[in-house]
C-alpha cells in the first residue's frame, strides 16, 4: 500500500479493430480509431478483450493499456478543426479524469474495477494522431507540452467498466512523473542524471532501458 492519495475516474473504455487507415496517398492497417465499450469488459495481460493491434510493437504486456486524460481535450479542441469525439480521440483505451501526466508516476499501480494496472512509460505519439485530426504537428505538440498520456501493464486481470473510480494503491520509493519521464526520454536528452533516475525504475521496459544505457555510454 501507499501513503500517497491519488484518485481518478474511468470516463470511457475503448477498443479498436484493424482497418484501413489513410496516410497521405498510402493506406496502412491500423486499429487507432477506437469505439467506446458499453458495460463491463475483460482486461487481460495483453489489454482489453477484442482490442486489436496492426503491428507487434504496438502491443504486448508493457503496452497493454493506453491512458489519456480528458482534461487535455479542451486544449486540443482549440487546435483541431473538427469536433473531437468524447472519448478515444487520441487512440487511448482508457479516457480518464483526475490522473494528469504531472501527477501520475512511472510504477504507479492503480486499482480499477476488478483489475490492477501499472504505469510503465509515457506514450510515444505517432503520425496517426496528426492524420486523423488534420493537424500535422500534433505528435510534436503532444510531446512538447508533455501531454502524451501513458502506457500500462496489467498486474491483475479483471473486469472494468466506464464510470468506475481509479485508486492509486502503490507508488515507487523515488517516483518520477510521466511528464518528467517524457522530458528526459524525448525532450532533454542531455539530462544524464535524469536518465540515471529513470534506470532505477525496475519496471522500465527493456527497449527504453537500452536506449538510456546507450545514451549514458556516450559520456
Amino acid at each position: 500500500m501507499t501513503n500517497e492519495t491519488l484518485t481518478g475516474l474511468l470516463e470511457s473504455i475503448s477498443r479498436g479493430t484493424v482497418k484501413d487507415f489513410q496516410h497521405g496517398k498510402v493506406v496502412v492497417p491500423s486499429a487507432f480509431v477506437k469505439e467506446p465499450i458499453p458495460g463491463a469488459v475483460w482486461l487481460g495481460v495483453l489489454g482489453i478483450l477484442g482490442d486489436e493491434h496492426a503491428y507487434k510493437h504496438h502491443g504486448g504486456p508493457d503496452l497493454a493499456v493506453c491512458v489519456y486524460s480528458k482534461e487535455y481535450y479542451p486544449w486540443w479542441q482549440e487546435k483541431v478543426p473538427a469536433i473531437l469525439p468524447p472519448a478515444a480521440a487520441f487512440g487511448e483505451n482508457f479516457t480518464v479524469s483526475g490522473l494528469l501526466d504531472d501527477a501520475v508516476c512511472l510504477g504507479d499501480q492503480f486499482e480499477v474495477g476488478g483489475a490492477i494496472i501499472k504505469v510503465t512509460q509515457p506514450r510515444l505519439p505517432c503520425f496517426k494522431i496528426a492524420r486523423r485530426h488534420g493537424v500535422p504537428l500534433a505528435a510534436v505538440w503532444m510531446q512538447r507540452e508533455s501531454i502524451t498520456g501513458y502506457l500500462c501493464s496489467v498486474v491483475q486481470e479483471g473486469y472494468v467498466q466506464a464510470g468506475q473510480v481509479i485508486n492509486l494503491i502503490e507508488r515507487e520509493a523515488t517516483p518520477t512523473t510521466v511528464r518528467n519521464a517524457n522530458r528526459i526520454l524525448y525532450l532533454d536528452k542531455d539530462d544524464k542524471q535524469g536518465a540515471k533516475r529513470l534506470l532505477e525504475f525496475q519496471g522500465l521496459p527493456a527497449d527504453i532501458r537500452k536506449k538510456l544505457l546507450r545514451r549514458l555510454e556516450k559520456d
